[in-house]
């Protein structure tokens, strides 16, 4: 019972991917890129205060030539001059670059310099210290040993990574697998680092220790009931290695603290690094195979030696333990919760305990089929094809297999499979389409979320050894109860800003909603219900029960917003909105019209509008709302709508005449995202006003609207 406790507790320990950083621009400023051979390009930024410009200037080494007039851009907040200059890169090394004028000042300047080869200097000057000498680089030998010990370091200093290698060497794995094993991890390592560094890989620094120790928690746990090496992925051990290699590499892309390193620095480097890991892999191997040596000698000759056992206990107590100090991080660092919706790490749990149930055979090759479909299914959402039922997807293939869990259902295999397939192809493109929209370098996320996906799904499926297959279906039953609860909660959620959202405001339009496509399920359902069957019992036979009608039942449940049609309702006439109906009809008149800016056809747009906003206001909407939206943007940033959201409404006199229209004064947020190169962030405009609605040709428009006041808050975007 204890030991099923751990492993569920460490398997819902999810961590998603931390948010981007980012770049902090400094209103003083040196640059210097070279652009071409020995030639550099220096760009020298002030800020100016009260009308005042700091008397500051730079002073380059003797070795740099001037080659271009000084270029001076002054505006009311900065000054910027720009020139260039002819030095080689190889001459800078030990000269000095000051800045004068900064003492006495309380002013920082950020030196940046950048050459072809790709080095790059980046340092703060201050007051105290005007000055920067350029370093020389490291010659081959320092850069080998640094790297090299660097590599040993960071795997040694891992209490997770030594405690894996003493589980292996008590598991009496093959040399093959081993060998296998520690090349897959070095693989993974190398791969994860080169992606994070391109960008195309970010994973929070909490993720590795947390997965891996979670992951060991199962070997510990056989050891401690004395039947190791009863698991599936023993014989793949170069799996779960490469994956914890992906996950090391991911969340730790730097390879030497060393500044100024060239190219081909960085990848010898990266290369030594690897190596020093590999050195660092077989001393911890080593030390933890003595260690094994020793118990057998003293269990041969005093018969009272460690049990393997004991050790198992041991390392599971151990790995429990770093796996809570691990998770006390969410009390100081709360930004580490996972930016990606919970049901797409609930998902991948209740698969793979299906995956599990069903039997042992293949088990591979589902691991990595799951892998592989769910990175295809991502790429129609990263490219913004947007999937209407993405939802429904995803919450009802929790259903679904956590129902059959829960009663022990047989579906076919070949029919569960397809299933399975589907639903990971659709998960993951509605994960894909999620992390474009949501959140900064989105392919860096998403391969950081698929690889957090896989690797939450290869611990379900092997999450229990097959000693517990008859004490496990109880737990097994909790666990989907609590998925399927979820589901059902979530959905439940769903429809209640659907609820409010739609159908409190087209009830205020004088419209109905009504549900066809869930009517008729539920019709199908009572059709399809299961009979008493009186002669059976009387013959005491036992046929299988049916579960069409609670097929039905869900799908009518699951489906209820996606088949409906819209009725007039007969009783309905023009009148006075209280505030609250007020404010729904308001949310839903002004999301429309917020909306409409995402449009990039401009006919589309003003078609949009028109439906929301009356003819003679929409030309002087659309100039004043454009304008707002992009006030402050820099160029070529791509601004989106993401939310609207009415805060308050108060009903402006006692105006009843439908003719002319009600006036309510408002407050409503305007949520928009900032997508620059590689930073996301979101702006929130908050106005307040008096808006004039009347309903025209069957729906409500805003017929006049007075700004009060506006302000402008700026939100970190989400990474991850």
């Amino acid at each position: 019972m204890i030991s099923t406790r751990l492993i569920f507790i460490a398997i819902v320990l999810i961590f998603a991917v931390v948010p981007a950083r980012a770049d902090i621009i400094f209103p003083a400023r040196l640059e210097l890129v070279e652009v071409e051979t020995t030639v550099f390009e220096v760009n020298f930024n002030l800020p100016i205060i009260s009308g005042r410009r700091l008397k500051a200037r730079p002073l380059l080494p003797e070795v740099c030539r001037e080659l271009s007039e000084h270029e001076i851009n002054v505006t009311p907040t900065s000054y910027r001059e720009s020139w260039k200059v002819s030095c080689s890169p190889e001459d800078l090394f030990g000269e000095q670059i000051i800045i004068q004028g900064l003492l006495g000042t309380q002013v920082d300047v950020m030196l940046f310099m950048q050459t072809l080869d790709g080095r790059q200097y980046s340092v703060i000057l201050k007051p105290s210290r005007t000055s920067y000498t350029i370093p020389s680089p490291p010659t081959s030998l320092e850069l080998w040993v640094t790297a090299s010990v660097e590599g040993m370091r960071r795997f040694l200093k891992r209490p997770e990574l030594l405690l894996v290698l003493l589980l292996i060497s008590l598991l009496g794995l093959k040399y093959r697998v081993l060998w296998l094993g520690f090349a897959g991890y070095l693989a993974g390592h190398g791969i994860g680092q080169f992606l994070a560094q391109q960008n195309w890989l970010i994973l929070s620094a909490y993720l590795p220790p947390i997965f891996i120790l979670g992951f060991i928690l199962l070997p510990a746990l056989d050891l401690a009931n004395g039947q190791p090496g009863r698991r599936v992925w023993r014989e793949y051990l170069w799996i779960p290695s490469l994956l914890f290699g992906l996950l090391n590499g991911g969340a730790f892309p730097e390879t030497l603290t060393i500044e100024g390193l060239s190219n081909t620095e960085k990848q010898a480097a990266s290369l030594f690094l690897n190596m020093g890991i590999a050195f660092g892999i077989l001393i911890g191997y080593l030390l933890m195979s003595e260690f094994q040596r020793v118990l057998l000698i003293l269990k041969g000759e005093n018969k009272i030696g460690i049990p393997e056992r004991w050790i198992g206990y041991f390392a599971g107590i151990i790995c429990f333990g770093l796996l809570l100090y691990q998770a006390s991080a969410l009390l100081f660092v709360p930004n580490i919760l996972p930016q990606i919706p919970a049901r797409y790490f609930v998902y991948p749990v209740v698969l793979g305990f299906w995956f599990w149930r069903i039997g042992r055979e293949n088990r591979f090759w589902i691991s990595i089929m799951f892998i592989v479909v769910l990175g295809l299914g991502m790429i129609p959402g990263l490219l913004e094809i947007g999937l209407p039922i993405n939802s429904v997807v995803v919450l009802g293939s929790i259903l679904l297999f956590a129902v059959t869990l829960i009663f022990q259902l047989q579906i076919p295999q070949k029919i569960g499979l397809t299933i399975a397939l589907l639903s990971v192809t659709l998960c993951g493109w509605s994960l894909g389409f999620f992390v474009k929209e949501s959140m900064t370098l989105p392919i860096a996320n998403a391969m950081g979320a698929t690889l957090v996906i896989s690797f939450i799904f290869l611990m379900s499926v092997n999450f229990i050894n097959v000693r517990f297959r008859k004490i496990i279906p109880g737990r097994l039953r909790i666990a989907a109860g609590i998925a399927a609860g979820l589901a059902i909660i979530w959905r439940i959620g769903e429809y209640r800003e659907w609820f409010d959202s739609d159908v409190i405001t087209e009830w205020a339009l004088g419209l109905l909603n009504l549900p066809v496509l869930s009517l008729v399920l539920l019709l199908a359902a009572i059709l399809t219900w299961p009979k008493k069957r009186i002669i059976l019992e009387k013959l005491e036979l036992k046929v299988r029960k049916p579960v069409s009608h609670w097929i039905y039942i869900s799908l009518a449940f699951f489906l209820i917003p996606l088949g409906t049609i819209q009725v007039e309702n007969p009783f309905f006439k023009p009148r006075a909105l209280a505030e609250g109906e007020a404010k729904r009809v308001l949310q839903q008149v002004l999301s429309n019209t917020f909306h409409a800016f995402n449009l990039s056809d401009e006919e589309k747009l003003y078609d949009r509008l028109s439906e929301n906003i009356s003819e003679e206001l929409i030309t002087d909407v659309y100039l004043d709302s454009r304008r707002r939206l992009n006030a402050g943007v820099r160029t070529g940033a791509e601004v989106t709508v993401r939310e609207v959201k009415v805060l308050s409404v108060k009903q402006v006199g006692e105006g009843s005449n439908p003719t002319d229209g009600f006036s309510y004064e408002s407050k409503w947020a305007v949520t928009a995202r900032v997508r620059h190169l590689q930073h996301v962030h979101h702006r929130q405009n908050i106005y307040s006003g008096i808006i004039k609605i009347k309903i025209d040709e069957r729906s409500w428009k805003i017929v006049a609207i007075e700004l009060l006041s506006e302000d402008r808050v700026i939100i970190p975007g989400s990474a991850g």
